[in-house]
């Protein structure tokens, strides 16, 4: 019974969220997280090289009027896109990582769309591994469990149907 009330709560929620990512057409974009790793070695010169460590996925959707920041909105995507992660993670291997990132105090004025305000936030998808140590396998895999879930939520690729 219990369970079967929580999933009520937990469908309606969804069907909120999903009203808001279909009214601010949010859409998202898949860009390389890379970490500049610095070598000081006693006897030599330094060296610096750049290793891609993971992804960033910016979930962009258009602000719609004057809001407080951050809205309600923004604050109820953050919390599903949090949840999602919580529910990725366990699933995960190799020592990736998963964080929801607010960024809720940015607006991005973007020339694709005329200037029109958008609010973001960004999943970071890394390992702990090591610094010195390029994203592998498991990033892959759990950056496409997260775009089929974006999907599924309705939030597009910038570009995509």
């Amino acid at each position: 019974m219990a369970e079967s009330m929580w999933q009520t709560a937990t469908d309606s929620l969804d069907l909120e969220v999903r009203r808001v990512i279909e009214d601010h057409q949010a859409f998202y974009e898949v860009a390389p997280y890379n970490v500049l790793f610095e070598e000081r070695p006693l006897a030599g010169h330094p060296c610096s090289r750049r290793i891609q460590a993971g992804f960033d996925i910016d979930i962009f959707g258009i602000v719609k009027g004057p809001a407080p920041v951050p809205s309600p909105e923004y604050e109820l995507v953050y919390q599903a896109l949090s949840r999602l992660a919580g529910a990725i993670r366990p699933h995960t291997s190799d020592g990736c990582s998963i964080e929801v990132i607010s960024l809720a105090s940015t607006v991005i004025l973007d020339p694709k769309l005329h200037f029109e305000q958008e609010a973001t936030l960004r999943i970071r998808i890394a390992h702990s591994r090591g610094l010195d140590q390029p994203a592998g396998a498991a990033e892959e895999r759990t950056l496409q469990e997260f775009q089929e879930q974006l999907r599924t939520l309705g939030v597009k690729a910038r570009g995509g149907l």
